[in-house]
């Protein structure tokens, strides 16, 4: 991909690149750039902010088992998880969500309670309206079994099973 400066300090695309499945031209957005398919038809992953990227990169690696699949020149780190991946990156805004902000769609939720548990992970217990887990974290929403916990800037992460398409 070739990327031009315009006048205006935009950067902008000079080669016709395409999604995976590009959408018809009239579903898109007509932009400078040609026409730009909906969001829905582009990968998404999460970014998951640290205070000390050594210290999460050892809980990722060594406790949740990722392999770093590419260092950003900016100080981040992309991991692959199954088709997606995931960055995790330095900002003074670490552990400030007070929601999920990954989740991990497994075939055997509690498998890998026990497994994670057994790598010193600590589960999270919810008492709330609409979410209330059990002694070992696990909560059911529906079609969905899901657990709680977090890394150690108190990022919120999930795992579980249930529909995942």
């Amino acid at each position: 991909m070739i990327n031009r400066h315009g006048a205006d300090g935009l950067t902008r695309c000079t080669e016709n690149v395409q999604p995976p499945s590009a959408p018809p031209a009239d579903i898109g957005v007509q932009s400078t750039w040609g026409v730009i398919g909906m969001l829905n038809d582009y990968p998404v992953y999460a970014t998951i902010a640290t205070g000390d990227l050594a210290r999460a990169r050892s809980f990722y690696e060594q406790t949740l088992g990722f392999t770093v699949e590419m260092e950003d020149p900016t100080g981040g780190v992309f991991y692959r998880s199954g088709a997606t991946r995931f960055l995790l990156y330095e900002s003074q805004f670490a552990g400030t969500a007070q929601q999920t902000v990954a989740t991990w769609v497994v075939d055997d939720a509690d498998a890998m309670i026990d497994e994670l548990v057994g790598k010193g992970v600590t589960f999270e217990q919810y008492d709330l309206p609409g979410l209330k887990t059990d002694e070992r974290g696990m909560a059911e929403l529906g079609p969905f079994r899901g657990a709680w916990f977090k890394d150690p800037d108190g990022n919120i992460l999930n795992v579980g099973t249930g529909p995942a398409a």
